[in-house]
């Protein structure tokens, strides 16, 4: 008990004190390739150039080219003509011979000059707004092949140790769903991990969701994937990413891929379930997953739930209140056609009383004070600022919990332990 409440008090200052502080962004690379390739412009130009695609931290993926190609002066010119211009860009790593392939990447910077010999040199930076995919060999499209995705900000203690010296374990957590074994593996120990990012405010891949499948089944493998994610955003209050996805066959990387991404800043503040107890973190996943897929498109939940996250990552307090609202609101407009899916007609009426209909179809517990939160909404809409009355961070604490109770609720997470925001984070069963 003693343990649990200092936990609570460290969360509490943690959010406080995360109001004040600015963030800094790490773009420290996480992959990097060289080699030879081509650009081909959407205008007709092709040009042969030196190259440099990395992947960032941050989810930043750059492609730099150097070129003394004649025919760079008609890339030039066709950048000055149209200022996205897009192009396609292929090539060969060096000692790997891996093939790269860029399908569109946007042409950002350019720059040329002369070195000392007289040689005319240019230097072309483009943004790839799609993944970058190197391929190491082919295989075949019903192989079985192994999936590890690398994901950014993602901190938890396992339900299992799968390395690191005595006391100092990485942890795994395995899950089941969709009839599909996906595992959840930390790269570094809990507190490591934990205590350099709180220090730094920073962005790493701090784990790998691991699972097999058909290689034909990429894009299924992908989705999962996206959709683990928002549901571990919302549990851990980080933003959670995946910045790169490698393939294995009988233990060989095949192939890897970049995911040009948005990430935040680590958050060490908060927290809505307990990823530092592994089998609450599954028991979440294991229940919410199935409910967050069959809810996605009727409710927006995907939406939804990205912007009760971003209320927490945000850096101005009242940007943080407005986005929660915000996230209601978006709930709000879909509640027509979730009522429409269950053979039920909602009459339209304000925020309050639909919001209201819809606790109680889902038999939601809340108090009407509750949702005085849109009379400060529009308080803030208007003046830009909190009503003179209120303690702005303990009403932006009392909005977050009742978001997070009513994303818990519609996923089917009832009577199972999550952090309980407006009172110091006190772990509690969701009613």
């Amino acid at each position: 008990m003693q343990n649990h409440a200092r936990i609570r008090h460290g969360i509490s200052r943690d959010v406080r004190n995360s109001l004040k502080r600015g963030c800094v962004m790490s773009q420290m690379p996480i992959r990097e390739y060289r080699g030879t390739g081509k650009v081909l412009s959407e205008l007709g130009t092709t040009i042969d150039c030196k190259f440099v695609v990395r992947q960032t931290s941050s989810g930043k993926c750059i492609l730099d080219c150097t070129t003394s190609d004649p025919a760079s002066w008609n890339l030039m010119k066709e950048g000055q003509q149209k200022r996205l211009l897009s192009c396609r860009f292929e090539g060969t790593v060096i000692q790997t011979s891996a093939r790269v392939i860029a399908g569109k990447v946007y042409l950002n910077e350019r720059s040329v000059k002369q070195d000392q010999s007289g040689l005319t040199r240019f230097a072309f930076e483009f943004l790839p707004l799609e993944s970058v995919q190197i391929q190491y060999q082919q295989v075949s499209a019903n192989s079985q092949v192994e999936y590890r995705m690398g994901l950014a900000n993602l901190l938890f203690i396992g339900t299992q140790r799968i390395g690191g010296s005595a006391g100092r374990h990485r942890g795994r957590i395995d899950l089941r769903l969709a009839g599909q074994d996906i595992a959840l593996d930390s790269l570094e120990w809990y507190g490591s991990l934990g205590n350099r990012l709180a220090d730094s405010r920073g962005i790493e891949v701090t784990s790998h969701l691991v699972t097999a499948d058909l290689m034909s089944n990429r894009d299924r493998v992908k989705q999962k994937c996206d959709d683990l994610c928002v549901l571990l955003s919302f549990a851990t209050c980080n933003w959670v990413a995946p910045l790169y996805e490698d393939i294995f066959l009988n233990g060989q990387k095949v192939s890897s891929t970049l995911l040009p991404g948005k990430t935040f800043p680590y958050n060490p503040g908060e927290l809505v379930i307990d990823a530092r107890e592994g089998k609450e973190l599954k028991e979440y996943l294991e229940a919410t997953y199935p409910n967050y897929v069959r809810l996605k498109n009727v409710l927006s939940m995907n939406i939804v739930t990205e912007y009760f996250v971003h209320s927490r990552l945000s850096g101005l307090l009242e940007a943080k209140y407005l986005m929660a609202a915000v996230g209601m609101e978006r709930l709000r407009s879909r509640l027509s056609d979730y009522f429409k899916a269950k053979g039920k007609v909602l009459c339209r009426g304000s925020l309050r009383s639909d919001l209201r209909e819809f606790y109680h179809d889902i038999s939601m517990p809340y108090r009407p004070s509750e949702l005085c939160f849109v009379d400060v909404r529009n308080k803030l809409v208007h003046t830009g600022g909190f009503p003179p009355d209120v303690d702005c961070v303990e009403e932006h604490q009392k909005l977050l919990n009742l978001c997070d109770r009513t994303i818990l609720t519609t996923l089917g997470y009832r009577g199972k332990p999550y952090l309980n925001s407006a009172k110091g984070y006190d772990k509690e069963l969701v009613p």
